[in-house]
């Protein structure tokens, strides 16, 4: 199945480090608690629901900072402490990110933030806006849509420093290159180009408490919890002998060239 432009957005420009088949608040606190001292500089988005509607949790130095709600690359602030019940609601896969600190900040300004600009590119003349952020020499962000893609540049001191496009193979680093792919990108025949900009960046942590519900004692499933290089898939285990491995007659299927079509080695079950 294709991914949606707000999911491929998500998958191209950050790092999976935590995939569970079914969404389990417990078990993603067990899992920040396994990194350790490595909790406490961790950044992340944890996202489960729907391709094109679902839940975000922001994490923050390994702990929960905020929630948001997404629906078709809509963004609106969750009280916090509604999240675990409105996941484990859900009942859909949940897929654990790392991510950096800027990208970070701009999902939560899109989220919670109001724009001061809002139009598209038949109104709006997109070098002159750029000129007027470029002028101002102010910290904003500037938010790109077209037929759903999502795409996000950050402007420091007036010059653009950051960006990330839905399409990975736009993506740059080099600042000069990345001013010409956003032009590029937004002079392309297609769709309307929908143009915000945001410039209070001022982002809060919930004040909202996060409980996080205890595991359920009867049935006791031990958790199957695989890494693939930097990356973890966690499944729940209900039967004697369980197989995981690239063929489809295993319990878990894992995509991965570098597993067997059967093996369970360098797996972890915890009760």
């Amino acid at each position: 199945m294709a991914q949606t432009p707000i999911m491929q957005f998500f998958a191209n420009n950050q790092k999976v480090v935590l995939t569970q088949e079914k969404v389990s608040m417990p078990g993603l606190r067990s899992f920040l608690n396994k990194l350790g001292g490595e909790s406490g500089s961790f950044v992340g988005i944890f996202q489960c629901g729907e391709e094109r509607s679902g839940l975000l949790l922001f994490i923050f130095q390994g702990e929960p900072y905020a929630a948001a709600v997404y629906n078709e690359g809509e963004f609106r602030t969750l009280p916090l402490d509604q999240f675990p019940k409105e996941s484990e609601r859900l009942g859909r896969k949940g897929v654990l990110y790392a991510t950096n600190p800027v990208l970070f900040k701009l999902i939560l300004v899109v989220t919670q933030c109001q724009p001061s600009v809002v139009g598209n590119g038949k109104v709006i003349n997109l070098e002159s806006l750029l000129e007027s952020l470029e002028k101002g020499g102010k910290e904003q962000v500037l938010l790109l849509k077209r037929g759903g893609e999502l795409n996000l540049f950050y402007f420091r001191g007036g010059k653009l420093a950051d960006g990330y496009f839905s399409d990975p193979n736009r993506g740059t680093r080099d600042a000069a290159g990345l001013s010409e792919a956003l032009l590029i990108y937004a002079f392309e025949p297609g769709p309307p180009l929908e143009i915000r900009v945001y410039e209070d960046l001022q982002i809060d942590r919930s004040n909202e408490s996060f409980p996080i519900p205890p595991a359920e004692s009867e049935p006791a499933l031990a958790v199957l919890q695989i890494q693939l290089g930097n990356r973890w898939i966690e499944k729940g285990v209900d039967k004697e002998v369980f197989i995981l491995g690239r063929g489809i007659q295993s319990d878990c299927v894992v995509d991965d060239s570098s597993v067997s079509r059967e093996i369970v080695d360098d797996a972890v079950a915890l009760d």
